[in-house]
């Protein structure tokens, strides 16, 4: 939550609970970011009460776990690819990418949370995914990267991120 509340420290709090700890980015996926997806998931089926029938609010649920699962795997791929030439080093801490793939994931869920149980359309709600972006940029150092290449990474890995998500989302959505 610290994260979420306040990037800079937040990252830092992160980043000693990593050096503590060197199956911290496993357990944080298997312990944390597994049930919360599956809980903002579920979270569709109040909806119901909105009057979506249930099959629509299952559907939503069953496409937003699957899209934020499966982003986490492509962000992964994408931000183990592309953060050793953005960090200067032979090779990236893949725990530290896999920590930012989940951290800001956990954010989009939270926000599809929140959509679900807020019966109007706010406009507000369609905007607040940006904020992940606002919490990538304030990662860039926990996750080492060059201070030149900071823009390049704010692209990739809001791509990879944002993109992967809401494309997934678009496709799993048109097919259903």
């Amino acid at each position: 939550m610290q994260l979420v509340l306040r990037p800079a420290n937040g990252w830092e709090d992160v980043a000693s609970d990593l050096g503590s700890d060197p199956d911290e980015a496993a357990r944080v996926y298997r312990d944390d970011f597994l049930p919360l997806i599956g809980v903002c998931s579920a979270s569709s089926l109040a909806r119901m009460f909105y009057g979506v029938d249930f099959l629509g609010a299952l559907a939503q649920g069953i496409v937003m776990f699957v899209a934020l699962f499966l982003s986490y795997y492509i962000a992964c791929w994408v931000m183990a690819s592309w953060m050793p030439r953005l960090t200067g080093e032979n090779r990236g801490d893949t725990r530290r990418n896999q920590l930012a793939v989940m951290y800001t994931l956990s954010i989009i869920a939270l926000i599809g949370l929140l959509v679900n149980a807020v019966k109007v359309r706010i406009a507000i709600l369609d905007f607040l995914p940006l904020y992940t972006v606002f919490v990538l940029w304030k990662g860039c150092g926990f996750l080492g990267v060059d201070p030149r290449k900071e823009g390049l990474f704010m692209l990739m890995s809001t791509g990879c991120v944002l993109g992967s998500y809401y494309g997934l989302s678009f496709i799993f959505n048109s097919l259903v």
